[in-house]
């Protein structure tokens, strides 16, 4: 019973897809009678079987079908459940087909935004509805078997496009001494180059990560201890990998006008999804989600001495975030 009442009550919101239900039963260490993984077939199948009206069909889809009401005693709770989600499914099949992808369909974080615990992309998926649709991103739409515990497993583009620009881009400001302090620091480390002993270190390092990430994900490890001990190999790796892509003053002067604008440019409402997607693949390798807030960003190299003296200069800190922002009093 908990495991049905979970699955109507999540898909009876309109917040979820029948695959977005599966994953998060399979999260919470529920399974099929068989044991196997549940999969949006199985939501597909109970939506489907008037068992849980309290009806009993005969002969269905035959000329003949024939509907009465059954013996048996449906819970009231699930009931009323079912039929709500009767009214959910009603309303995205009835939702118009055949049109070309419209602008509403851009996720301003495709490619970019990765789970903070396992690494995994989140993809994104329309919610359809009868007179509108809502953009999600979700992770591990297809767990192949896998799993990984971070919930929420989806969150709405408006809901990330608000924090993206709350707790990153409103720090994103250079003042106009950047450039003689990016020269200088340039200048100073002009002989930088990388040994290739810690090339190989750092090889070492993350092939150790990775091996670390996947017996976080089969539970092999708690989360605590993967949690230490990935924090301890990434400033390792950091360490032995400095950034050593020349960047021309050309290029740095067109990257730093791009990040004055972004904020702005991000709220603008003139501003398409679309767009937001061009101005974050522009910017950033990797954005990552730790279920509920964004937590760690890594801006591509063009643009990483610009990060590291907002940063510096404003004494910010490294820009990852233990937990998001406590709300307003």
């Amino acid at each position: 019973m908990p495991i049905l009442l979970m699955a109507l009550g999540e898909y009876a919101t309109g917040e979820y897809s029948y695959s977005q239900v599966a994953d998060d039963l399979n999260a919470q260490g529920y399974r099929t009678q068989n044991g196997r993984l549940f999969t949006g077939y199985n939501l597909r199948d109970i939506l489907g079987n008037r068992f849980y009206e309290g009806k009993v069909v005969y002969h269905q889809g035959l000329p003949d079908e024939q509907i009465i009401d059954g013996s048996h005693k449906v819970p009231e709770d699930v009931r009323q459940l079912w039929l709500r989600c009767q009214v959910i499914k009603k309303e995205r099949t009835n939702r118009p087909t055949g049109h070309p992808r419209r602008e509403s369909h851009d996720y301003p974080f495709s490619h970019v935004l990765k789970c903070h615990q396992c690494g995994n992309s989140y993809h994104g998926e329309a919610v359809y509805y009868k007179d509108r649709t809502k953009l999600r991103l979700i992770h591990e739409r297809h767990s192949q078997g896998k799993q990984c515990n971070t919930l929420p497993k989806s969150r709405s583009v408006e809901s990330l496009n608000k924090e993206f620009g709350e707790r990153v881009l409103a720090y994103v400001n250079l003042d106009e001494g950047w450039k003689t302090r990016i020269i200088a620091a340039l200048m100073s480390n002009g002989g930088i180059s990388e040994d290739k002993a810690d090339q190989n270190q750092a090889e070492r390092f993350r092939k150790v990560l990775e091996n670390l990430r996947k017996q976080h994900l089969w539970g092999d490890i708690s989360d605590v201890d993967y949690k230490r001990e990935r924090a301890d190999l990434e400033r390792q790796i950091k360490a032995l990998t400095l950034d050593t892509t020349p960047v021309e003053m050309p290029n740095l002067e067109r990257a730093a006008q791009l990040l004055n604008e972004m904020p702005v440019l991000w709220q603008h409402p003139g501003v398409t999804n679309k767009q937001r997607e061009s101005l974050v693949q522009e910017v950033f390798n990797k954005i990552s989600l730790d279920g509920e807030a964004l937590v760690a960003v890594e801006p591509k190299p063009a643009y990483a001495p610009l990060f590291a003296d907002i940063l510096m200069h404003a004494a910010l800190g490294y820009p990852e975030f233990d937990s998001p922002p406590s709300p307003p009093a």
